[in-house]
């Protein structure tokens, strides 16, 4: 070989050689950067939460950019993750809000270079929440995703401070129960989704007012073709929703059961208020009850029978009891709205007692 086609040769040689050990070294520092530890530091350092996250792995060298996450347990923040504690030395979490078993996001990381996050596909496979509802109607978990108070030991220069008038309870700079909603001033980023899914999902809701449990098991959540711009809610705030699981309502305490009902659904969502920019999901859908759905113990039911009992007594019969639950026929649907925490029907919902037919106005 010439002396110019060796030359050549060995700078092709050294050229790979660079890329190769290039792509090696951006590889473990990107592992490093995506470690459960270093992902820890930079969720909590975002949440006013504690996480924990069992395992990661990413394939950034594909396109779409492929992230899988295992175990994630969200929890009400502590002195560890106050501190930034390293994972192998922080105590058991006392209470996990929210978890999943695994977690699967394929998107683009370099859209966060231009502050914006772009998903094309994100599923979580058996995903839990334990959520209490105040009386205000707000819940326990929307603290979760306000900004810390403090970041690795230090206070942290995002958070606003502000003193609870009219709570004795809650000192200087202390948060109460009942904090704000999340702002999309609190969101640093545009997203886009394409698809989230969350397969074989629970939620346990308790209404602290009364104590009524309600229990969603084997729940599908599907939200696609989200669309939100902090600085363009007007044009950018919109998805699409579908949802199938079984839900029971019931109280405990009382060892009484309200409900169980076999739902599908399918419709939209707004999730921030365009005016007051708080995170207050206008959902509008419709619901399809299939079989068997029923309304197990109905209190007005109840307070009928007891009349019919008492004109029985004084020897005036005029029929037997009507019973105390509702029967939903298969494939029964219902248009609904979830608006300001309140979930309304805007359609009537048709039913069954033992006697009667009932009809649910909106």
């Amino acid at each position: 070989a010439s002396p110019r086609t060796s030359k050549t040769r060995r700078i092709t040689l050294w050229t790979v050689g660079i890329l190769l050990c290039a792509l090696g070294l951006l590889r473990v520092v990107i592992g490093f950067l995506l470690s459960p530890q270093a992902l820890v530091d930079r969720i909590e350092a975002q949440m006013n939460a504690r996480v924990e996250i069992g395992s990661a792995e990413i394939s950034l060298f594909r396109l779409p950019c492929l992230i899988r996450l295992h175990d994630v347990r969200i929890g009400e923040r502590d002195e560890a993750s106050n501190n930034a504690e390293k994972l192998a030395n922080r105590p058991a979490m006392e209470r996990t809000l929210l978890s999943a078993k695994a977690m699967k996001l394929e998107g683009s990381p370099w859209a966060l270079l231009s502050r914006k996050l772009d998903v094309a596909d994100l599923v979580i496979d058996e995903a839990g929440a334990d959520i209490r509802v105040r009386e205000s109607g707000t819940i326990n978990i929307t603290k979760l995703f306000k900004q810390p108070a403090i970041v690795a030991g230090k206070p942290n220069p995002k958070k606003k401070f502000e003193a609870i008038v009219g709570d004795p309870a809650a000192g200087a700079g202390m948060a109460s129960e009942e904090e704000p909603p999340v702002s999309i001033d609190e969101v640093p980023f545009a997203a886009s989704v394409k698809s989230m899914v969350f397969n074989g999902a629970r939620i346990n809701a308790v209404l602290k007012k009364k104590g009524t449990l309600i229990d969603i098991s084997g729940l599908r959540f599907e939200l696609s073709d989200l669309d939100i711009d902090p600085n363009n809610l007007a044009a950018h705030n919109s998805g699409k929703v579908r949802i199938a699981g079984n839900v029971r309502v019931s109280m405990p305490e009382k060892d009484l059961e309200y409900a169980h009902m076999a739902i599908l659904g399918e419709g939209s969502i707004r999730p921030f208020d365009p005016v007051t920019k708080a995170l207050n999901p206008l959902v509008q859908a419709k619901l399809t009850l299939q079989d068997p759905s029923e309304i197990t113990f109905l209190p007005s039911l109840a307070k009928i029978n007891d009349r019919l009992e008492a004109l029985k007594r004084v020897g005036i019969n005029i029929g037997d009891k009507l019973g105390t639950s509702i029967q939903f026929a298969d494939q029964t649907s219902v248009d609904i709205e979830y608006r300001d925490g309140v979930l309304r029907t805007l359609t009537p919902l048709l039913a069954k007692a033992q006697k009667i037919d009932v009809e649910m106005e909106p």
